[in-house]
C-alpha cells in the first residue's frame, strides 16, 4: 500500500472517532484541563513567543488558553491560510483586545486573525518560541498526521531543522487523548514533535 493511501485510511478512522467524540457533553472540561496543563508547563512559562491556532470543531480548543496567555502578556500569534498555494502566515494578536475581537471567518470557514495585525517574521522564531500544532493523530515518539494539505509541513520547512536543541523552537502537538496512536505512516519530510498536549497529560516525545 502506498503511504498516501495508508495515511488516508488513518484519517478516515480518526475522523469517525472525532465525530463520536463531539457528541459528548464534557468538551469544555477537557478544554479547561488542557489549558491548565499548558499554562503550568515549563515550555509555556519559558516562552516569550507562542504560535497557537483557532480550533475547528474537530480540534481541541485552545481559546481559553489563548485568552489567558494574552492577559499574561505573551507574544501570541495565530495562522492565516492561503489555499492557492497551501501556505500560511502567523499574525500577532493584540494583548489589549479579546480573542474574538481579532478573528474573522477565513479559508475553509476557519477563524483567522485580521490581516492588519503584525506579521510574524520567521527569524523571530527561536528557542524561546513555543509552537502549538493541531493534528488528526500523534504518536508518543512525536510523529504527526495532519489533514493532508501540508500547511504545517510547509511552514515548518522554513525553520532550519535540524537545529541544536538549545536553539530550536519547541514543537508541541495538541489533540484529544484518543488521538494518540501507537504508530503512524510518515515521510522523510515530516517534522517530529517534542511534546504532545492532551487533556490528561503532556507527553514527552522520545526520539
Amino acid at each position: 500500500m502506498e503511504i498516501f493511501e495508508e495515511k488516508e485510511l488513518y484519517r478516515k478512522r480518526i475522523r469517525q472517532r472525532l465525530a463520536e467524540h463531539q457528541k459528548l457533553e464534557n468538551l469544555h472540561v477537557q478544554e479547561e484541563a488542557a489549558k491548565q496543563l499548558l499554562l503550568s508547563s515549563q515550555s509555556y512559562q519559558q516562552a516569550t513567543t507562542v504560535l497557537a491556532y483557532a480550533a475547528t470543531h474537530q480540534e481541541l480548543s485552545l481559546d481559553k488558553f489563548i485568552q489567558q496567555a494574552l492577559m499574561q502578556g505573551k507574544n501570541l500569534f495565530l495562522p492565516k491560510s492561503y489555499p492557492h498555494n497551501f501556505s500560511m502566515e502567523f499574525f500577532q494578536l493584540d494583548n489589549k483586545l479579546s480573542l474574538q475581537q481579532q478573528l474573522v471567518c477565513g479559508s475553509y470557514g476557519i477563524r483567522e486573525p485580521h490581516s492588519h495585525l503584525p506579521l510574524l517574521a520567521m527569524d523571530a522564531i527561536s528557542s524561546l518560541s513555543l509552537i502549538l500544532i493541531p493534528g488528526l493523530a500523534f504518536t508518543r515518539d512525536g510523529k504527526r498526521l495532519g489533514k493532508g494539505k501540508g500547511y504545517y509541513d510547509r511552514f515548518l520547512s522554513h525553520i532550519p531543522f535540524p537545529l541544536p536543541i538549545q536553539k530550536r523552537p519547541i514543537l508541541m502537538g495538541v489533540c484529544h487523548s484518543f488521538q494518540v496512536e501507537e504508530n503512524l505512516p510518515t515521510e522523510k519530510t515530516d517534522v517530529k514533535m517534542d511534546y504532545i498536549l492532551t487533556p490528561s497529560k503532556i507527553i514527552t516525545c522520545n526520539p
